[in-house]
C-alpha cells in the first residue's frame, strides 16, 4: 500500500517548479506532469479530463473549480464504488477516483462564500464527507449564503475562522442542528461561525434598527439558531448569534421508550444579539423524556426578550449552570430574565453579573417608557391568580440559586421603589431557591429564598392558604448596618397568605451574634397582603460600630 503523504513529498517539487505553466486548456495540458502515480490538475473538473490514466494512483488539484476558489485537495483512486457520492470523481478512461482528506472545507465541494450564491449545497455534501468518513471540517473566513437549515447527526469535529460568517434565507427552514438522537453521545468539539437569521440583511444589519431610530420589528425574527438534540461530553464554542426566535435550543426527547438527553455539555457564545430567546432549554412535547443535566453555559452579552427560557413540563433538568458574564438585556413588553414552564428543574446556578430589564434605548418602536421587567418567573400561579402588577407568573423550580447584578442606573437603586421593584422581578415560590440580587448603588444584597411549595391542589384545599409551616429557616446574605440604622428586606413567597391573618415573627439565627435586633411587619396593607403576599422584615442594629453579617439566618414563626 502506498503512503500517500510519502508520495506528495516525492513530486512537490514537481508541483512547486513545473506547476500549470502550459498555455491551452486541453485536458492534457492540465495534466502536464503524469508520472508513475501522482497528477496535479488545476481544478478539480480536469480529473474529469484525464486521459493516460491507468497508471495514476493520486491527483492533486490546485483549486476545486476554474474561478480558483480555493477547494485544493487530494483524491485516492478507488475501484468503481457501489454508491456514488458528492466526492467521487470518474475521469475520461472510466477510473474512479474519490477524496481523501482527513480535515475538509465546504470550497472542496464548490461553496463560494461571495454572500450571495447559494452554498447549502457544497455544506451539505462537506458534513455527509465527515460523517462517513470521520473526517473534520474547517469553515474558511468568508461569508457563506444557505438557502436550507444544516443538519448534523453523528458527531464530527468542527472549525472555523474567526470572521466566518452564515446567513440564512429562508424563515422556515432556517439554523443548524446537531441532532444525536440516532447515536447519544457527542464526544466531539463543534466551533461554528457567526450565525445570522433570515431576519438580518446582506449587509448583517438589523431592518430599522438605526442610531437614531429603532423602528425595527421584533416580529421578524424566526428559526432556531442551533438546536442540539441529545449528546454526551460535547463542546461548543459559536462568536455570535443574531435575529432568532431561540438562539441556542438544548433539547432532551424520546425515541421508541428510548429516553435521550444531554449530559456533560460546555457551550460558550460570545454575543447573542436581537432575539426573541436566547439559552431556551427544552424536550419534545411527551411526558417521560430523557433529562438534561451536567450543563456548563457561559456568554458574555446577551440581548432578548426572555434571555434564558426554560421548560421543564416534559423532562427533569438539573445540576447546571448559566453564566453571562459580560450584559444581560432584556427591554421589551413581557420580557423576564429567566422564565420557567413547569417545576422539574432543580440544582441550577444562574449568574448575571450586569443586567438591565426595562425600557432602554434598544427597546422597540412604542415600549412605554417606565417598563420594568422581571428577573425570575414561570407558568406557575398563586392560588389561582396572576398576583401583583407583573404579567408573569412564578417560577417553581427547587434548590435554585440566583445571583443578580444591578447596574448604576436600575429602577432597583431607588429607594422609593425598592418593594415595588422586588415583588414585580422575583416571581418567586418552589423549595430552597436562593436569589441574591446586589444593587449597584449600596452594593447591598437582598435574598428572598422559597422554603415549602406543597402545590396548589394542597393550597386550594385549605382555603387559609398558609403553607409556611413554623420553624422554616430562611437567610438574607451580606447585611451590612452602621449604628442604629435600620434597613428593610423582602420575603416574597407564594405558600404565605392573608387570607387569614396569623401573627408572624421572625427569630434571628446567627450562632450567637446578639448586635442585630430583628421584627417584622407582615401585611402592611390587607388588600395588597392578599395579593402580594409579602413580608417586610426590618433588621436594625445595637452594635457601637459597622457590623456586617454575611449570611444572615432565621426562623419564621407562625402563631
Amino acid at each position: 500500500m502506498i503512503n500517500r503523504r510519502s508520495v506528495i513529498s516525492r513530486f512537490s517539487a514537481i508541483y512547486t517548479f513545473g506547476g500549470f505553466k502550459n498555455s491551452d486548456n486541453s485536458a492534457i495540458a492540465t495534466s502536464r506532469f503524469i508520472h508513475e502515480c501522482v497528477v496535479f490538475v488545476r481544478s478539480y473538473r480536469d480529473i474529469e479530463k484525464l486521459i493516460n490514466s491507468e497508471n495514476v494512483l493520486y491527483v492533486v488539484t490546485a483549486f476545486h473549480s476554474e474561478n480558483q476558489n480555493g477547494g485544493a485537495a487530494h483524491y485516492r483512486k478507488v475501484d468503481p464504488p457501489s454508491k456514488l457520492e458528492g466526492w467521487h470523481v470518474k475521469d475520461a478512461m472510466g477510473h474512479f477516483y474519490e477524496l481523501d482528506e482527513q480535515q475538509i472545507c465546504p470550497q472542496m465541494f464548490g461553496a463560494a462564500g461571495d454572500n450571495i450564491i447559494d452554498d447549502y449545497g457544497a455544506f451539505s455534501l462537506a458534513i455527509r464527507y465527515c460523517e462517513m468518513n470521520k473526517a473534520s471540517l474547517f469553515i474558511p473566513r468568508k461569508s457563506y449564503v444557505l438557502s436550507k437549515q444544516l443538519t448534523i447527526t453523528k458527531p464530527i469535529d468542527i472549525s472555523c475562522d474567526n470572521s466566518a460568517n452564515i446567513r440564512w434565507l429562508d424563515a422556515d427552514d432556517c439554523g443548524i442542528a446537531l441532532d444525536y438522537r440516532e447515536v447519544n453521545y457527542g464526544l466531539c468539539k463543534v466551533q461554528l461561525p457567526h450565525l445570522f437569521s433570515p431576519a438580518v440583511q446582506a449587509n448583517f444589519q438589523i431592518p430599522g434598527y438605526e442610531s437614531n431610530s429603532k423602528d425595527y420589528n421584533p416580529s421578524s425574527r424566526c428559526g432556531d439558531g442551533l438546536r442540539i438534540i441529545g449528546g454526551n461530553r460535547q463542546t461548543i464554542e459559536i462568536g455570535y448569534l443574531c435575529g432568532w426566535k431561540n438562539a441556542l435550543v438544548l433539547q432532551s426527547t424520546k425515541i421508541k421508550n428510548r429516553k435521550i438527553s444531554i449530559e456533560n455539555t460546555s457551550i460558550y457564545i460570545n454575543t447573542l444579539d436581537f432575539c426573541e430567546r436566547g439559552i431556551c432549554l427544552s424536550s419534545s412535547e411527551e411526558l417521560d423524556q430523557g433529562g438534561i443535566s451536567a450543563f456548563d453555559i457561559r456568554i458574555n452579552t446577551v440581548w432578548a426578550k426572555i434571555p434564558i427560557y426554560i421548560d421543564s413540563r416534559y423532562c427533569m433538568i438539573s445540576a447546571g449552570r448559566i453564566d453571562i458574564a459580560g450584559q444581560a438585556f432584556t427591554n421589551e413588553i413581557n420580557g423576564c430574565l429567566v422564565y420557567c414552564l413547569g417545576k422539574n428543574i432543580e440544582r441550577v446556578t444562574f449568574n448575571f453579573e450586569w443586567v438591565s430589564a426595562a425600557k432602554s434605548d434598544d427597546s422597540p418602536k412604542g415600549t412605554p417608557e417606565h417598563l420594568v421587567l422581571p428577573f425570575v418567573g414561570g407558568d406557575q400561579k398563586s392560588n389561582g391568580l396572576l398576583t401583583d402588577k407583573a404579567n408573569i407568573g412564578y417560577f417553581a423550580g427547587n434548590l435554585c440559586k440566583f445571583f443578580i447584578g444591578i447596574p448604576r442606573s436600575n429602577v432597583l437603586t431607588k429607594g422609593e421603589n425598592v418593594s415595588f421593584d422586588k415583588i414585580v422581578r422575583i416571581r418567586d415560590c418552589g423549595v430552597g431557591n436562593i436569589i441574591n440580587i446586589q444593587d449597584g448603588e449600596s452594593r447591598s444584597n437582598y435574598t428572598m429564598i422559597a422554603s415549602e411549595d406543597r402545590g396548589e391542589n394542597y393550597f386550594d384545599l385549605l382555603n387559609e392558604g398558609v403553607l409556611l409551616k413554623s420553624g422554616d429557616l430562611c437567610v438574607i446574605n451580606s447585611i451590612k448596618l452602621k449604628p442604629g440604622e435600620v434597613k428593610n428586606y423582602w420575603l416574597y413567597h407564594q405558600s404565605l397568605s392573608a387570607s387569614d391573618e396569623k401573627r408572624i415573627f421572625i427569630i434571628p439565627y446567627t450562632e450567637g451574634n446578639t448586635n442585630f435586633q430583628t421584627s417584622i411587619m407582615a401585611f402592611d396593607d390587607a388588600r395588597r397582603a392578599k395579593r402580594n403576599r409579602e413580608i417586610r422584615i426590618k433588621v436594625s442594629s445595637n452594635a457601637r460600630l459597622d457590623c456586617f453579617i454575611e449570611n444572615f439566618y432565621f426562623v419564621i414563626v407562625i402563631l
